[in-house]
C-alpha cells in the first residue's frame, strides 16, 4: 500500500514540475498600457461601422484587453458595442459591451482569455452593434511616447489614422528559468519530505510485523 502512495508522490511531483515547464501552466501578467495624454477621437462610428487595431501578439495568451471611446456625457447611452479578434479572416474572439457601462475616454476592461500566436499580427474590432443616438468616438494616441508597443495602425472607414488606439493588453507570460527552478525546487522538497514520512512509516510497520 505505502508502495503505491510513493509512486503516487512521484508521479505527482513530475506532472507539477511539467505543469510549470514545459507546459506553462503557471504565469504571470504582463502589462502595456498607452498613456493616457496626447490623444484624439475618430469620426463617430455609426450602425454597423468598425474601429480596426493592428496589434502583434506579446505572448501567446492575452488575458484582457482594455479599450476606450468617447461619447457627448450630457446624453444617454443605449445599445451595445462589439468587441472582436481577428487573424487575417477568421475570427478568433467575440465579446459584447453594454454602452451605457463604459464611461467616456477612461479604459474599459474586457476578459479575453485567449491563445494567440506569439509575434503574430492580429486585429481587434470595435464594432457599433446596436448604437443610434450619441455615438461612440474610438479615442486614439497621437504621439510616439503615449503609444503602446503592441499597437500598428489604426483603420477607421477603410482610412488609417494617424495614430493609435487607446489601450491596454495584459498577458500571461510564462515564467523565466530562476522562477521555474524556484517553484520545481519547493516542489522537490515537499515531495522528499512525504517520501521520507512515507519510508519512516514503512519501517515501522515493518518493524511491528517482525515484533508480532
Amino acid at each position: 500500500m505505502i508502495k503505491w502512495v510513493e509512486r503516487g508522490v512521484l508521479l505527482a511531483a513530475i506532472l507539477s514540475m511539467l505543469f510549470v515547464w514545459p507546459y506553462g501552466g503557471i504565469r504571470e501578467d504582463k502589462k502595456d498600457s498607452s498613456l493616457s495624454e496626447d490623444y484624439g477621437y475618430t469620426e463617430p462610428l455609426q450602425v454597423g461601422e468598425y474601429a480596426s487595431q493592428y496589434f502583434v501578439a506579446e505572448t501567446d495568451f492575452l488575458k484582457t484587453l482594455e479599450i476606450a471611446v468617447s461619447y457627448n456625457q450630457e446624453e444617454e447611452r443605449n445599445g451595445l458595442l462589439g468587441l472582436e479578434i481577428w487573424k487575417e479572416d477568421q475570427k478568433i474572439y467575440e465579446g459584447v459591451i453594454p454602452y451605457d457601462a463604459m464611461e467616456s475616454t477612461t479604459f474599459f476592461p474586457a476578459v479575453i482569455e485567449t491563445r494567440l500566436k506569439r509575434g503574430a499580427v492580429y486585429e481587434y474590432r470595435i464594432v457599433n452593434q446596436s448604437i443610434s443616438e450619441n455615438l461612440p468616438q474610438v479615442v486614439y494616441t497621437t504621439t510616439e511616447k503615449a503609444h503602446v508597443p503592441e499597437n500598428q495602425q489604426l483603420v477607421v472607414h477603410e482610412a488609417t489614422v494617424d495614430g493609435q488606439a487607446l489601450n491596454r493588453y495584459t498577458w500571461r507570460e510564462k515564467l523565466d528559468a530562476v522562477s521555474v527552478l524556484e517553484i520545481d525546487s519547493f516542489i522537490a522538497i515537499v515531495a522528499a519530505m512525504i517520501y521520507a514520512v512515507l519510508e519512516q512509516w514503512k519501517r515501522k510497520e515493518k518493524k511491528n510485523n517482525e515484533v508480532g
